[in-house]
């Protein structure tokens, strides 16, 4: 398991990589309460200078998509919410926090310098332990097994239509890596997933991979609406429609967007919930392709 899986507690899914920091951000607490013992006025003035630090990174981080995914921010604000920051957004992020740091460190006098560094690397050094720790825990927990089409009941004869009404079977995909993205218009994260997802389709080697989503039909208050819908997103990928609900029942679809991701021998490799980045999908494409 990595810090990209997720903890699910009933309906509750999170994240580890939100947990382990969690953790270490407790960690970095009672760390400087500890090393800043004796002097609690200071003690209390870095504690609240880290976490400013800390609110000023993840929000950089969070809001990096308005430079990566412009025209999908401006389409949907709320995608913000759910869109992924990005690699460049983190760097980003955790340069203005410790440039943040170091303007509060060197504006005090010598003396309280002299106090507070020792502090903060002790500080430093314990959210990194703490780090290492839960990716360390991680890294024992034995990944699940990839899982064959001809296990799962009621799969392998999936059969549903596309929007010109044709009969398409789902799962079949010869000598591809296929990916069976759920999703209905109605769903907040699933708008803020369709530029990624069209990007990538666009930019794919067909040959290797093939796209397919699933709108849940059933879920739908305007089935009317689908159709247009797609056309404006410029979702020029197979979409299908879960008219029964037989799909989502068949995989277990408890949340959307959820997207499976099938090797090319039919084996179910990938189950992403949430929102899932073109950039990921690649990465899966390249790892399972042929």
């Amino acid at each position: 398991m990595t810090l990209n899986d997720t903890l699910d507690l009933g309906p509750l899914r999170l994240p580890f990589w939100l947990l382990a920091a969690l953790l270490a951000a407790l960690a970095l607490k009672f760390t400087l309460q500890f090393a800043l013992k004796g002097a609690e006025g200071s003690a209390k003035v870095w504690e609240d200078r880290v976490w400013t630090g800390g609110l000023i990174g993840f929000a950089l981080w969070k809001l990096s998509p308005v430079f990566t995914s412009w025209d999908t921010v401006v389409k949907e604000p709320l995608s913000l919410l759910y869109l992924p920051g990005n690699l460049a957004g983190l760097v980003v992020g955790l340069v203005a926090a410790l440039a943040w740091l170091g303007w509060r460190f060197f504006r005090n006098p010598t003396k309280e310098r002299r106090l507070v560094l020792p502090a903060l690397a002790w500080g430093g050094a314990s959210v990194v332990a703490t780090m290492v720790a839960v990716m360390g825990l991680l890294a024992l927990v034995p990944k699940p097994e990839p899982v064959s089409t001809l296990e799962i009941p009621g799969t392998t004869a999936l059969v549903l239509p596309n929007l010109d009404g044709q009969k398409v079977e789902l799962l079949k995909a010869p000598g591809k890596v296929l990916i069976v993205n759920f999703w209905a218009t109605w769903c907040p994260p699933c708008r803020a997933e369709i530029p990624g997802l069209v990007a990538f389709w666009n930019q794919a080697d067909r040959s290797k991979v093939e796209l397919r989503a699933v709108d849940l039909l059933t879920s739908e208050r305007d089935p009317d609406q689908v159709i247009p819908f797609v056309q404006d997103q410029g979702m020029t990928f197979p979409v299908l429609l879960d008219e029964r609900g037989l799909a989502a029942q068949a995989f277990q679809i408890e949340s959307i967007p959820t997207t499976l991701v099938f090797a090319p021998d039919g084996t179910l490799v990938d189950r992403h919930v949430g929102v899932i980045t073109g950039e990921k999908l690649a990465a899966l494409v390249q790892q399972y392709g042929r």
